[in-house]
């Protein structure tokens, strides 16, 4: 049982570095804000460091631009085509 236990916590610090390691690699944060991050994974191991990643994974989205309503082809038909 011991050794589950020191299994978990080491798979918990292994992630934690890695998160800290992604946060230290970012280059759209300031030094502040990437400690305070830091440190957030940190207090709180996998709540913080799965947040972080959301938080990142949602900031990393690429922005699609809408089509135009005229180059839409929805259907055979569109409103110009009715008389």
């Amino acid at each position: 049982m011991e050794n589950y236990a020191l299994a978990g916590l080491g798979l918990l610090v292994l992630f934690n570095i890695l998160i800290s390691i992604v946060i230290y690699k970012r280059n759209d944060f300031e030094t502040f804000q990437k400690v305070a991050q830091i440190v957030l994974v940190w207090l709180l191991p996998v709540i913080g460091g799965a947040g972080i990643l959301i938080f990142y994974k949602s900031i990393d989205k690429p922005i699609r631009k809408p089509e135009s309503f005229a180059k839409r082809s929805e259907g055979n038909s569109s409103w110009q085509d009715e008389p």
